[in-house]
């Protein structure tokens, strides 16, 4: 008795695996896009953009300057390259820089909504950044 339920249920498994799933990912659910995201130490506003300073790996930090222009709608493209959102409560500041085929697509920044916050503070506006920036990519090095 005890033989014919064990060969049973190695039946029973047998006949499961034969009408499992395939476990490999089909090129329509696959994606193209990739990010990054990284904590935020502070955000310096600035006429003409955000100066972020962020971790990199260890205890390493990064810099790296968005044009307020992404910010804005492009009427060509009706899309924008760069989003200011609201930090979820609990949260500390991060940025996520997504790619699309490799490329830059646009960036998240997640900021606290009262600019007072110990994480946003305010460059010299006189300050020319234009000729540092770059207005097509951003370069995170992680």
């Amino acid at each position: 008795m005890k033989k014919g339920i064990l060969i049973g249920l190695i039946f029973v498994l047998f006949a499961t695996c034969m009408y499992a799933q395939d476990s490999a990912i089909k090129d329509e659910y696959k994606s193209d896009l990739t990010y990054i995201s990284v904590p935020v130490f502070r955000t310096y506003d600035q006429r003409q953009a955000y100066v972020v300073m962020f971790q990199r790996n260890g205890n390493a930090i990064g810099q790296c300057l968005l044009p307020k222009q992404w910010f804005k709608m492009d009427p060509e493209t009706k899309e924008k390259k760069g989003y200011l959102r609201s930090l979820p409560k609990l949260l500390n500041p991060y940025m996520t820089v997504v790619y699309k085929g490799g490329e830059f697509h646009h960036v998240v920044l997640y900021m606290p909504i009262n600019r007072n916050d110990s994480h946003w503070s305010v460059i010299v506006p006189d300050i020319e950044l234009v000729d540092k920036m770059n207005l097509d990519t951003i370069e995170i090095n992680y």
